[in-house]
């Protein structure tokens, strides 16, 4: 298998993520929250290891 590819997390992204989990947490309790931020890192894990899943952006050629 290929040497995983390194996902860098900006600022807003992080933010973001901290912000919606936030509102689930409020809404549906702290088990459905931290459910979806684990959800989120692990398909960024997946990502890292599988770069060439998903559809290729449109917009920026390199980006899927």
């Amino acid at each position: 298998m290929a040497e995983p590819k390194t996902i860098e997390w900006v600022d807003s992204a992080l933010l973001q993520l901290y912000e919606i989990a936030s509102f689930i947490n409020s809404e549906f309790g702290f088990i459905v929250a931290n459910a979806f931020v684990t959800n989120a890192f692990l398909k960024t894990e997946r990502l890292s290891l599988y770069p060439e899943i998903g559809r290729r952006s449109k917009k920026f050629k390199t980006v899927r």
